[in-house]
């Protein structure tokens, strides 16, 4: 007897088909928020792990933080690219120092995506002894081809405009900082460009410093502490230096 059409069918569908999971939730990938630690520069580090890939291809896998909890995929977006065992890592900077966060994983595959734990973070700052230079509050020392100089310093108005910025003045020094936007706690980058998002220019007695870093630190809402390393400015002099913007 031929098999009739049903009966074709039937085998058809039993065997080309993919066998359907049993609980939906196994469709998606699974993650874990592992952790987020504020590193000695004032970033800070998220881990997360990837617990399944889901029943589907795994498209993009990443993080999201907000200052409100469980933020969504699309806000401060990180995608990484790479994992470890598992693992994945992104890294966070310019952060606000006096605001709380709330970091998240997340993973997307071609039948969704799902969310990892929140974790909340706060009390952002830098760890003083990743400074590689002290120096007293409001002071600045000029070194180079005489001898060092050591100059106390009166701060004055922070002006905000296009550009945030804090004057410094001495009896003989003048020290300018100028940010693209009011600057977080973190390590910055000296330039004398216009960096995309976040550089400084810095001015002392209106020569560039050529390079360095400044760290900065945020004490209220508009108080930041500045502290300068061994900074180069022409001439072949060298400026370390520790300011306070006014409250």
């Amino acid at each position: 007897m031929r098999p009739t059409l049903a009966l074709i069918a039937l085998f058809l569908v039993l065997f080309s088909c993919k066998k359907a999971e049993k609980d939906v939730y196994n469709y998606y990938p699974k993650v874990k928020t592992l952790s987020a630690k504020v590193q000695s520069d004032g970033s800070v580090l998220v881990t997360g792990k990837l617990l399944s890939e889901g029943a589907g291809e795994l498209w993009g896998i990443g993080f999201c933080m907000d200052t409100l909890p469980h933020p969504e995929m699309h806000f401060r977006q990180k995608i990484c690219d790479t994992l470890w065992d598992g693992e994945f890592h992104a890294v966070y900077t310019s952060l606000d120092a006096l605001k709380k966060y709330y970091f998240r994983s997340w993973a997307v595959n071609e039948n969704g995506y799902t969310y990892g734990e929140d974790i909340p973070l706060e009390s952002i700052s830098i760890d003083s002894a990743s400074i590689p230079c002290q120096v007293a509050m409001n002071t600045i020392k000029i070194s180079g081809f005489i001898p060092e100089e050591e100059a106390f310093i009166s701060v004055g108005p922070v002006e905000h405009g296009v550009e945030w910025e804090v004057w410094a003045y001495s009896n003989s020094h003048s020290v300018h900082f100028s940010f693209l936007q009011q600057p977080t706690t973190g390590k910055y980058k000296i330039t004398t460009g216009t960096g995309a998002g976040y550089y400084v220019n810095v001015l002392v007695d209106g020569y560039s410093l050529t390079s360095g870093d400044i760290y900065v630190e945020q004490i209220n809402s508009t108080t930041h502490q500045f502290t300068i390393c061994n900074a180069i400015f022409p001439g072949g002099f060298m400026l370390t230096a520790k300011l306070r913007s006014p409250m």
